[in-house]
């Protein structure tokens, strides 16, 4: 004998209910079925028991559910979670965007009180009297610091 093993071969189900199908409707015999696929006896036979102890589930019904499977419940309890920790990060998010902007509009002297205490009112209505300021002129976009002294707007330095 070699020492080498031989590697053990792996039917598929396909092929088992094949072979099994082919020795019972075309009633080729055991030994031949065997002889031409290098099959043990004892193995047929193991795949034979094991069909016909299964047969009974081909005519079986389906068992009807009265509400969802155990793991569709906890699928959608993972799901009310999952939206759960989506809307807390909305929440978060719309939260720091709103403090951002209104950092960015303290900087730019557009929210609040400037550097100078003056309300955003007070400031818009000296830029809006003042025929001097930028952007009562048209020349600054609304957003932008206007390139010229802020004194001209009434507002001082």
């Amino acid at each position: 004998m070699s020492n080498s093993k031989r590697s053990r071969r792996q039917f598929t189900t396909e092929q088992k209910v094949a072979i099994l199908k082919r020795h019972m409707v075309d009633k080729v015999p055991v030994s031949t079925l065997c002889d031409e696929l290098g099959l043990q006896p004892s193995v047929f036979y193991h795949w034979q028991k094991q069909m016909l102890e299964n047969l009974a589930g081909a005519f079986s019904t389906p068992a009807v559910s009265n509400g969802p499977s155990k793991r569709e419940k906890e699928q959608v309890h993972e799901l009310a979670q999952l939206k759960a920790r989506l809307a807390k990060k909305d929440e978060v998010i719309a939260e720091i965007s709103a403090e951002y902007v209104n950092l960015k509009k303290r900087a730019w002297g557009c929210a609040g009180t400037n550097r100078h205490g003056v309300t955003n009112e007070r400031v818009e209505q000296q830029r809006s009297s003042d025929p001097c300021c930028p952007r009562v002129m048209g020349r600054v976009p609304q957003g932008q610091r206007p390139s010229v002294d802020r004194g001209t707007c009434g507002l001082g330095d």
